[in-house]
């Protein structure tokens, strides 16, 4: 929802700049609309592209870390990104994810289980 409110302030801001803002404004809708992300109680799934098609996935039991990485613009509209690092030096980054503390307190927890 945030990642929204942020496409709607870059669509107003376009009014001002005649149109530029809205080329960065069309990129994330695009990004909205062409990414999944998921963890389900086996596999962390995330899958991204229009055209081409880019696909990762772990085992959720080869886990090792969870981080959230958040911009300035993130801290204040509530997204961040949540970086999964499993064995070895495979890892999966879900992008602009809401509220990524509480995802990352959410696959803490279902690690733990």
């Amino acid at each position: 929802m945030h990642i929204k409110l942020l496409i709607f302030f870059c669509i107003i801001l376009s009014l001002l700049t005649f149109g530029i803002t809205l080329l960065f404004a069309l990129y994330y809708i695009i990004i909205l609309y062409t990414t999944e992300q998921a963890i389900t109680n086996k596999r962390v799934v995330f899958k991204n592209g229009l055209i081409a098609r880019k696909t990762e996935e772990m085992n959720l039991n080869r886990v090792e870390t969870v981080e959230v990485e958040q911009s300035i613009l993130g801290r204040i509209f509530g997204y961040g990104n949540v970086k999964l690092t499993g064995t070895g030096s495979s890892f999966v980054i879900f992008k602009f994810v809401e509220d990524p503390l509480e995802v990352r307190k959410s696959i803490t927890e279902t690690l733990s289980e």
